[in-house]
């Protein structure tokens, strides 16, 4: 029996992975914790690493999830990394993303506004049921907006080009947030949408099982 924290992605928690099988493992959900004023992702990713208190587990991101899961191996140490639907480097960013950034275009929305933004959620996540879309909305009505704005720049300005040797990195086909063609996975779900372990859990459950 192995112990694995999940880790969720931008205004989403560990009830997106309640689909998921992680087989005969503990499973801890990794709770964000609420940025301080100006804080680096580095300094971040070592607090949020000080809250793991097993030695050597698995770690499960997902979407900015396993971009923070990079980081936070940096300060703890991990028997396997999972990545699902998420970046391991900056050159797996758009170049869109990046252009926002340089442009500063975060700045001229609030955390609260993209919170009401929820009417072009299921098209862009590829939400394919309203049982998902209403657990997609709840989580994204409870995210902090502080989180949620910090988040969001975390991503634009990403700098990271360290990939540990134990990560496996499971990616869709019809991710519309993260497109494929940036990115270089282990395996890949042929039509997964960026929200694959919510409605293709049972594809991404086996291979989790298959790697841990």
């Amino acid at each position: 029996m192995k112990t694995i924290y999940v880790l969720s992605g931008l205004g989403a928690d560990h009830r997106v992975f309640q689909n998921l099988n992680f087989g005969n493992n503990i499973v801890i959900p990794l709770p964000w914790l609420l940025p301080e004023k100006n804080e680096r992702i580095e300094d971040y990713a070592k607090r949020m690493a000080a809250c793991i208190q097993h030695e050597k587990p698995i770690l499960a991101g997902l979407s900015f999830g396993g971009m923070m899961s990079m980081e936070i191996a940096k300060h703890k140490e991990f028997e396997k990394i999972i990545l699902i639907s998420s970046s391991k480097t900056k050159s797996e960013i758009p170049a869109l993303y990046k252009l926002c950034g340089i442009l500063r275009l975060q700045k001229l929305v609030s955390g609260s506004f993209m919170k009401r933004c929820r009417a072009i959620v299921g098209r862009v996540f590829s939400i394919h049921s309203s049982s998902e879309k209403e657990i997609v909305d709840q989580m994204l009505r409870d995210t902090d907006p502080v989180l949620l704005e910090w988040s969001i720049e975390k991503i634009l300005y990403w700098k990271n080009t360290l990939v540990p040797a134990n990560v496996f990195h499971i990616h869709g086909t019809k991710d519309r947030i993260l497109p494929i063609r940036n990115i270089s996975c282990n395996k890949v779900i042929d039509k997964g949408g960026h929200l694959m372990v919510m409605n293709r859990a049972e594809e991404v459950s086996g291979l989790i099982q298959g790697f841990i």
